[in-house]
């Protein structure tokens, strides 16, 4: 009998989980030599050696839930003398009170003991014995160690909560340090648009225009570092909205028009007519993988141009591959270098290319947002003869009829700046703790004539729309005491402006924020530093009709 154990337990071992199948069997082959084949003394001396091989503990009990076996791995683990144990003794009394809870016969649990040098831990199995005619004979309990289990478990979520937490510290460090550098940026930028509106020195908007130069420049560094980091925790968002095909590309060509005409550089468009009016998708995301397509473009140009061209292709009902192919005759691309060209951090020829800025995060972060929206990137390149990049991303449609010839006007960048509105009886609150971003707000929106009053934080901003009413609310998100959103709840809960729209301003920039101010109840967000031409628009679009005159 101990050798057909044996050798049972070694076949069931090759293919199966030994305690799956090996173990009811001997339990069966024990009772039944037990009860009808030779004495009980003389089967537990032979059997002892088969059953103490194993790595489990195995307990065997009859009818009237007496212990007729118990191997040397419950004896020696939990002390047991099998003549003296029964369903009242640990661990089996607990098994038995947790099956009962749990309303089962039969099962599973997991036993925890507690001991001076560790805690152990282990998962019993209690399960009948019965005879050819189902009759119960008996029951036996398997006892597995799963304490290296567990304790590989709990390592492995330390781990993960230690990851977690780093992944928090490291956004809100971004988060904060986002926050201290667009706070005086949004100042700095601020004071110098009043500079390059005011002076008529050319020497001095040339100095102005360096300045707005390097200042974007800087959020521009900002910007990738905050979304690469984004990306990396999983927290980039797709969101869909409905767009016109030539506003994305007009929007994009006028953004590249002084950069390249300052190169002497042509920007042409290829647009083809048929493309559909009308598409939905994650514009805000497919503008930045265009522009970090162009800005490379022209960085790495320095005679010739870029064409943007712009097709699509029906892919099924109601959906598009748009196709934007950007081409340039710069430097180009050795073929060694193109497999790594989307690698976060890696500049391609860093050495030649030194004095041309940038983190190195643009195309990888270009490729993350297009694999995000379940696009393709390739590119093609001639070293010395420029590259091609081309990018398609599956769009829906809701309007097919075809967009139509693409109109640019020329020119528009770079011109002196005149405002769009005027609203002399509009009034306007502004709501931020730094004292010189809301003499920068009032001194640019000054020549719309617009009545603008100014709080220097939220209990203050309160006390205000308690007395007076207001056609918009400029409040800044990050105050001390009450910050912005406590501050709007205050306001809209009760007051002379539970109506009125009121546009976040803040310096943290995040992922999707827009949607998430909107869901709170604001009528819009803008991020620090506030740029003057989206904040006029803004007005334009949330101030009364009859308050306003458009010029």
């Amino acid at each position: 009998l101990v050798i057909l154990l044996n050798l049972l337990y070694m076949a069931f071992s090759l293919v199966l989980d030994a305690s799956v199948i090996f173990y009811p069997v001997a339990a069966t082959l024990i009772y039944f030599c037990t009860e009808y084949f030779v004495p009980r003394s003389l089967i537990a001396t032979s059997i002892s050696s088969a059953v103490d091989n194993m790595n489990e503990g195995l307990l065997l009990f009859d009818i009237n839930n007496n212990c007729i076996l118990a191997n040397s791995f419950s004896r020696y683990r939990f002390d047991i003398d099998p003549e003296a144990y029964d369903f009242t003794c640990e661990p089996i009394a607990y098994v038995m009170e947790q099956l009962e809870k749990e309303g089962k016969r039969y099962g599973e649990v997991e036993y925890v003991r507690e001991t001076p040098a560790v805690t152990e831990y282990y998962k019993i199995r209690y399960t009948s014995l019965t005879d050819r005619k189902a009759r119960p004979i008996g029951s036996y309990f398997l006892i597995q160690d799963t304490t290296e289990e567990m304790i590989y478990r709990h390592e492995i979520e330390e781990a993960r909560i230690n990851a977690d937490n780093a992944n928090r510290a490291k956004s809100t460090f971004l988060a904060n340090m986002s926050h201290e550098i667009r706070t005086p940026l949004n100042s700095v930028l601020g004071l110098n648009e009043m500079i390059l509106r005011s002076s008529d020195d050319p020497q001095i908007k040339e100095y102005a225009e360096n300045i707005k130069d390097s200042g974007d420049t800087l959020l521009s560094l900002i910007n990738d570092i905050l979304d690469f980091s984004k990306i990396e925790a999983g927290r980039m968002d797709i969101t869909k909205t409905e767009y016109p095909i030539h506003k994305l590309i007009r929007d994009c060509y006028h953004f590249f028009e002084q950069p390249a005409g300052a190169k002497d550089l042509y920007l042409h468009v290829d647009f083809d007519p048929s493309v559909p009016r009308m598409l939905c998708g994650d514009l805000l995301h497919i503008k930045q993988i265009l522009n970090n397509i162009i800005s490379n473009a022209v960085k790495y140009t320095t005679e010739g141009g870029i064409t943007l061209a712009v097709t699509s292709q029906k892919q099924s009902q109601g959906t598009v591959q748009l196709m934007l192919e950007v081409s340039d005759t710069g430097i180009g691309i050795e073929k060694k270098d193109i497999p790594s060209l989307f690698d976060a951090f890696k500049r391609v020829n860093e050495k030649e290319n030194a004095a041309i800025q940038g983190t190195g995060l643009g195309l990888a972060i270009t490729k993350e947002l297009v694999d995000m929206m379940e696009g393709e990137i390739y590119v093609d390149s001639t070293p010395g003869a420029g590259s091609r990049f081309r990018i398609m991303i599956p769009q829906e449609v809701t309007d097919a009829s075809p967009a139509g010839p693409l109109v640019l006007k020329h020119g528009t960048e770079g011109k002196a700046y005149r405002e769009s509105f005027h609203a002399p009886s509009a009034r306007i609150l502004v709501v931020d703790d730094v004292p010189l971003n809301l003499k920068v707000i009032v001194a640019l929106l000054k020549s719309t004539l617009i009545q603008i009053d100014t709080a220097s934080g939220g209990e203050e901003a309160v006390s205000l729309c308690e007395r007076r009413q207001y056609d918009l609310i400029l409040l800044d998100h990050r105050m001390p005491k009450k910050d912005g959103i406590e501050t709007f709840r205050d306001i809209s809960g009760h007051g002379m402006n539970t109506e009125t729209p009121v546009i976040m301003l803040t310096a943290n920039a995040l992922s999707g924020a827009d949607e998430e101010y909107r869901e709170m109840g604001f009528a819009g967000y803008l991020s620090k530093p506030v740029n003057m031409k989206a904040l006029e628009t803004m007005l334009i679009r949330l101030l009364p009709e009859d308050k306003l005159e458009l010029l």
